[in-house]
């Protein structure tokens, strides 16, 4: 699992609420890779994060956001 953390910009401006974010490439998305990234999130203090997988058709259901 490759894991990024992320700073969120709106109008090329730095919010103060950073994201992580965690590819994967797997058939499915397992309880361990969510709390994986739950621990990750608590960690690093940061309150929302997001799987994606890359081994589905559509990327929009390979997307998971995951909150503390």
């Amino acid at each position: 699992m490759t894991a990024l953390a992320t700073a969120t910009r709106r109008h090329g401006e730095a919010l103060d609420c950073p994201d992580e974010l965690a590819l994967k490439v797997v058939d499915q998305l397992q309880p361990v890779h969510i709390a994986r990234i739950m621990t990750y999130l608590k960690l690093s203090n940061i309150r929302r994060g997001y799987l994606l997988n890359f081994n589905v058709k559509l990327l929009k259901e390979g997307i998971k956001r995951v909150s503390l």
